[in-house]
Parts: C-alpha cells; structure tokens; sequence
C-alpha cells in the first residue's frame, strides 16, 4: 500500500492494492484500486507524485528564494512533485521565507525543527517523501528550468534505481548559463528511487 497526503499518490507496489488517504485532521479512510495510480485519478483523487525534492533549511535567508523559484520552474504540475522544506532551526529569516512560499504554493511543504544538523533535516524529509523518486537540493543552490522533469524521464525510461548528474560550484553574485560550456570541473549528485 502507499500514502496519499492531500492530493499526493505514490504507486503502490504491484498494480493492485489499497492507498491510504489521510485528511487534514489526520483521519483516514482506504480507497481500494485494480489498476495503477491512474485507477486514483480517474477516480478524481489525486495525479501520480513523480517526484519529492527535500531542501535543508538552514540560516539561508539571502537564497532561499533564488532556490524555490527555480524549483518551481520545472515543467510539472503542482500535483506531479513535491518540495519539502525542512527547517533546521535557522536563526535568520529563512524560514518565514519558506512559510511565505508554502502558503503560495500547494506543492511546498514546511517542517519546522529543532537545529539537528544536515543529516537529520533529510531524513525528516525522507520520512514524509511521496515521490516514487527524491532528490536533495541545498537551500543556497538553484537548478536548472525544467531539470528535474528530463531526470525523471530519463530514470523511468532506463529503469533506473538511482541517476547521477553534474553540478558547478559558483560565487555570491555570479550567475551561471546552462546553455554554455564551463571549464569548471563539475562534480556529482543523485536522483534515487525512494
């Protein structure tokens, strides 16, 4: 079985199975299916959560922004990904600034805690992902337009568990083409199945 929190589905292992629907005041119901999680749409439920970004929070107030705004330019629905932020006790204004963009977008999410340190901030994440992929992008980073959608159909059509892809380091202020060469070395992150 998988979990849907809101409008979120995540395939369910197999092609049947049931798929636990949780309300805002976290109560539940069961809603079984034959098929596969287009069974959920045509039922009106929800969209197939492809996948779930975790951002670690962290006294980031300067780049939070440039951050979620690329995130948010992906070429997905609102419904199809997820990004969850986790709040790691930031000292600065990092975190009203995630709140402000959860209220504006329904597919940012908000976890506040107690400063545990990198590490705990994703597992936090991990806990809560509903996407059949994840991925981790620090909260002083930016992604590419539209990234996140050619990964994710890159890793469905070749089956893959786990899909490594490059990324350049930069300085404040400096901003990078995407259309263009570097000669900086790039180095290497993950796009996995949860």
């Amino acid at each position: 079985a998988a979990c849907i929190t809101g409008i979120s589905v995540v395939a369910p292992s197999g092609n049947a199975g049931n798929i636990c629907i949780y309300d805002e005041e976290e109560k539940h119901e069961y809603l079984n299916f034959t098929d596969t999680p287009e069974a959920a749409i045509q039922a009106g439920k929800s969209k197939y959560m492809k996948i779930s970004v975790i951002v670690p929070v962290y006294n980031v107030e300067h780049y939070i922004e440039e951050c979620l705004d690329s995130l948010l330019a992906q070429n997905l629905s609102e419904e199809e990904y997820e990004i969850i932020c986790i709040d790691d006790g930031s000292t600065d204004r990092s975190g009203e600034i995630a709140e402000r963009y959860g209220k504006l977008y329904r597919q940012i999410r908000i976890i506040r805690q107690k400063n545990g340190g990198l590490s705990k901030a994703r597992n936090e994440g991990l806990k809560i992902a509903q996407g059949e992929y994840v991925c981790f992008v620090d909260s002083d980073d930016y992604i590419q337009t539209g990234i996140l959608n050619r990964l994710y159909d890159l890793a469905v059509r070749y089956n893959l568990d786990k899909l490594m892809y490059g990324y350049q380091n930069f300085k404040d202020g400096e901003r990078l083409s995407f259309n263009e060469k570097s000669d900086r070395k790039g180095e290497t992150l993950l796009f996995f199945q949860d």
